[in-house]
């Protein structure tokens, strides 16, 4: 409840713009910067000021771990769970990245559980209906490398889903 309130709002020059924001235990969250020029970084928004920790292409789905780190996603070429050191307090990186393992879209419990999806980011998939029931329906398009969510039209006749080769 309550009226909404601008957090932050990235100033137009910027050429960039934010997502998979997470928060940090100290304030503050921490999230993936995508740029118009295809570099990629992490960054942290705290006190009203973005500031970038780490310059990465390729980067999503930033939690902050408590064993000091913040884990992330990354792309190909450097596909799979990353990890970098993490002084929260400061808001600062303290040590040079490191690849976990395969897998991507990393959730960090407050205990240090990492859960994260097993496959690589983009994998081929079939996008098919459902019945209410659970049963796999008719198939809607061929299997391809689907990247992002489906997003159904209110009419539920038409979809609109991301892929390797676009929309």
């Amino acid at each position: 409840g309550g009226e909404l309130k601008a957090h932050y709002t990235l100033p137009e020059a910027t050429g960039f713009d934010v997502h998979d924001l997470a928060p940090l235990p100290s304030g503050g969250l921490v999230m993936a910067v995508h740029r118009a020029d295809g570099v990629g970084a992490l960054a942290v928004l705290a006190d009203g000021n973005l500031t970038i920790v780490l310059e990465a292409s390729n980067v999503a789905h930033p939690q902050y771990s408590p064993s000091g780190h913040i884990v992330f996603a990354r792309a190909a070429p450097n596909a799979g769970l990353w990890a970098v050191p993490f002084n929260a307090p400061g808001r600062t990186v303290t040590g040079e990245p490191f690849l976990i393992g395969r897998g991507t879209e990393p959730s960090l419990a407050r205990d240090g559980t990492l859960v994260f999806l097993g496959a690589e980011h983009a994998m081929e998939r079939r996008l098919a209906w459902f019945t209410m029931d659970g049963r796999v329906g008719d198939t809607i398009a061929p299997p391809q490398n689907w990247i992002e969510g489906v997003a159904l039209a209110p009419d539920g006749k038409r979809l609109v889903a991301s892929a390797d080769d676009g929309l």
